[in-house]
């Protein structure tokens, strides 16, 4: 049950930020002229989307080729080291940029549905970033322990 909820967790931040990547694509190309500050922000903000999206796109590839019965190869166990890492520093930066804008917005009296969907958005991006991030750990483990005992199967399948 564990990775079936990993795995949903996966496709709906894969869709929710695949969105936001899209919407803030749409907006700089619209916007026009943005400020040095602005361009650093806006590469920071673009990168963590991918960043997010790329991940659950790449948990998605393992979870679907490689349960229950394939092991990872070496190269795609360190491609998931290096994802969960960037995917945390991620979650990070989600958090503390969120923190701020939403301070902003509440002292500032910014349109209260936009507050609301921000607030939406990080709830989510926490609880099921961080389900993610902690199941990433165990994913190599839980892949190979599966391998293993598929293998043994089939092994006293053919003794018998």
């Amino acid at each position: 049950m564990k990775w079936k909820i990993f795995a949903v967790s996966n496709y709906i931040l894969l869709l929710l930020y695949g969105f936001l990547f899209y919407m803030a694509v749409e907006f700089s190309i619209s916007s026009g002229n943005f400020t040095n500050a602005e361009i650093h922000e806006g590469f920071l903000l673009m990168s963590v989307l991918l960043i997010v999206f790329l991940n659950s796109l790449f948990n998605i590839y393992i979870f679907h080729k490689h349960l229950p019965n394939k092991p990872l190869r070496r190269l795609q166990t360190i491609f998931l080291f290096f994802f969960n890492t960037l995917y945390g520093i991620s979650l990070i930066i989600i958090l503390l940029a969120s923190i701020t804008e939403l301070r902003s917005s509440w002292t500032s009296n910014d349109d209260i549905a936009f507050i609301y969907f921000l607030s939406a958005i990080v709830l989510l991006t926490l609880i099921l970033g961080t389900y993610i991030f902690i199941m990433q750990f165990f994913v190599t483990r839980a892949i190979n322990q599966k391998v293993k005992t598929l293998q043994e199967k089939i092994i006293n399948d053919i003794g018998h």
